[in-house]
């Protein structure tokens, strides 16, 4: 039995990123709305374990007072065998390797949908781990942060 993210690390091999969904729509013109206002995100991990496969799917979704966003993917593993994985080593590799491996595409997703019909840049924070409904640690929720874009809006 695997009990550890560690000796799950040895296991698997990283196959595929598969995209769901990468959306953007807006929801104003530029005209209708003066302040740019507060963004609203929202994620949510599934997983799929079976026999010789491991999928980690994350969807984060984030609103704004112009638009709504969407970027879905899933990082896929391999395992040599099918084997039995403790539900703590699943969870710790979700947050110590699958999250910090799906983060970055999520992040330049968001970041690239927002530029392009908002004309500035939402950047989101650093992911904090969760197991369950619950924070790993008690740093809040992901933040959600604005940068100009590269024309200097």
């Amino acid at each position: 039995m695997v009990t550890s993210a560690k000796h799950l690390l040895t296991l698997v091999e990283l196959t595929s990123i598969t995209y769901f969904e990468y959306s953007g729509r807006r929801t104003s013109s530029s005209a209708e709305v003066s302040e740019e206002g507060p963004a609203n995100a929202k994620s949510q991990v599934m997983q799929l374990v079976r026999e010789e496969l491991m999928s980690i799917r994350c969807r984060v979704e984030v609103d704004t007072a112009k638009g709504e966003y969407i970027v879905d993917l899933a990082v896929n593993y391999s395992l040599p065998e099918s084997v039995e994985i403790a539900e703590e080593a699943i969870d710790e590799f979700i947050n110590r390797v699958a999250m910090m491996t799906l983060w970055p595409y999520i992040r330049i997703g968001i970041q690239e949908l927002t530029a392009r019909l908002e004309g500035r840049s939402l950047v989101l924070g650093l992911h904090v781990p969760q197991v369950g409904d619950q924070l790993v640690n008690d740093n809040g929720p992901d933040e959600l942060h604005t940068n100009a874009d590269s024309r200097g809006k």
